[in-house]
């Protein structure tokens, strides 16, 4: 879990994920005193869960929606390495489309980003028969 050091110093590894409602209390040394309420939003870890792509065919409309877990949104995905021209993945939509134009086997990335600045990155393969 979390913890408060006493001197505005917040540490630890959350366990759980959600949207959590804190009081913060101080009092100085004259013993003035005033509390805030605090929300505290804790997201789970970006996860890029795609892990195999579906084979494609030459000449056929080739789809397919890439899918992850935790993060804050926005999101966004991008492809990378060697990814065939035909392919396209919406930025906002994880959604791979295109027409491919020859056989063989592609191997490249896809990364998942979140407004955060999380990453998450898997290396896939995606065949084209055909």
């Amino acid at each position: 879990g979390l913890t408060f050091d006493g001197t505005a110093g917040i540490s630890g590894t959350p366990t759980k994920s959600g949207v959590f409602k804190v009081l913060v209390s101080i009092t100085d040394h004259d013993g003035l005193a005033t509390s805030i309420n605090v929300t505290v939003n804790v997201v789970a870890k970006l996860t890029l869960t795609t892990r195999k792509l579906d084979s494609a065919t030459v000449g056929a409309s080739y789809a397919e929606t890439l899918t992850h877990r935790g993060g804050a949104r926005p999101f966004h995905y991008d492809l990378t390495g060697k990814a065939p021209k035909w392919l396209h993945v919406g930025a906002r939509t994880g959604k791979l489309s295109g027409t491919p134009k020859s056989a063989g086997t592609f191997r490249f990335r896809i990364e998942i980003r979140d407004a955060l600045g999380a990453v998450s990155t898997r290396s896939v393969k995606l065949t084209v028969n055909a």
